[in-house]
């Protein structure tokens, strides 16, 4: 380690040796290491030099490697190893995403409503799992929202905190924030699509309003957000019938009977549905060059009623 500079490629800190630098934020420094003896590679991340004397950025980096092992989500990137630098810097290894993020997917092409839907629904859950343990990430955004060997992932929670930390008198924190700011992502991710707009879905749309609201205790919860997504992804895969109006005539030569117009509901029996998907989930793309998109799980459709 060279004084302020910080260590570089080729250093070791705990069992990792550093490969490459990769962005961070004004307080830390991060890498690519391989760990010594184990088959592993991590996102090492250690305080910078310049902020050793400063126990906030410490803080922080211990309070980020206790909130991702405290969730133990399996969206949420998993914490290996930490520790302190011989000059007492706080370090930790995390999990490596490979995956593309929703801004790079989002700039190579829009995101249909099924894959926004999809985001929308598997976000939430990520949120909902951290706002039920008393976490709010306060960093969701298109470049924080990875797509991992097993789906989405939620990564970055350096800002993170626990809510009764940042609470005032009257003023509890719920997570709130977290939802405008994944209704922000779905809006953003939605809108470069001129021909489609924010117009794509009514029920996509309604819902990102309401993540939107000016007032936090409008906005739905993450449970809420992850439901409705749901339902509107099975509006999605299991479209309502076709309806066929018809109409009953009065009998004939009987003046007295009095039978009302009435609207029949017909739906085609003649054959089953084709099979139709449960639910679907982001999978890597085969092609070079294409986005990821969505892929369907195979699974027992399940009829809307």
């Amino acid at each position: 380690m060279n004084g302020n500079t910080g260590p570089r490629p080729g250093a070791r800190i705990g069992d990792y040796t550093l490969v490459r630098e990769l962005p961070a934020r004004l307080t830390v420094l991060a890498f690519v290491a391989e760990h010594t003896m184990l088959p592993r590679a991590a996102r090492l991340v250690v305080v910078h030099p310049a902020f050793a004397n400063h126990p906030a950025a410490s803080v922080q980096m211990m309070r980020e490697a206790c909130i991702v092992e405290a969730l133990a989500h399996p969206a949420v990137p998993r914490l290996y190893e930490c520790g302190l630098t011989p000059d007492r810097r706080p370090w930790m290894a995390i999990e490596i995403i490979d995956g593309p993020t929703i801004e790079e997917l989002a700039a190579e092409a829009p995101l249909s409503v099924g894959d926004v839907l999809a985001v929308l629904r598997d976000i939430a859950a990520i949120l909902e799992h951290a706002h039920g343990r008393g976490v709010i990430h306060r960093g969701v955004r298109p470049d924080a929202i990875a797509v991992g060997e097993h789906g989405l992932q939620l990564t970055d929670w350096g800002d993170a905190v626990i809510a009764d930390t940042l609470a005032s008198p009257g003023e509890p924190l719920d997570g709130r924030g977290d939802i405008f700011a994944l209704g922000v992502v779905a809006h953003q991710v939605l809108a470069p699509d001129q021909r489609r707009g924010p117009h794509a879905n009514a029920g996509l749309v309604a819902l990102i309003d309401r993540m939107l609201a000016r007032v936090p205790g409008d906005r739905p919860t993450a449970a809420e957000v992850r439901a409705e997504a749901d339902d509107l992804i099975d509006e999605l895969l299991f479209p309502p019938p076709p309806v066929l109006a018809m109409t009953t005539m009065p009998a004939a030569n009987d003046d007295d009977l009095d039978v009302p117009m009435e609207e029949v509901r017909l739906v085609d029996i003649s054959r089953d549905p084709p099979p139709v998907p449960r639910s679907i989930k982001w999978t890597p793309s085969p092609i070079e060059g294409v986005p990821v998109a969505i892929a369907p799980e195979t699974s027992t459709p399940r009829r809307k009623t």
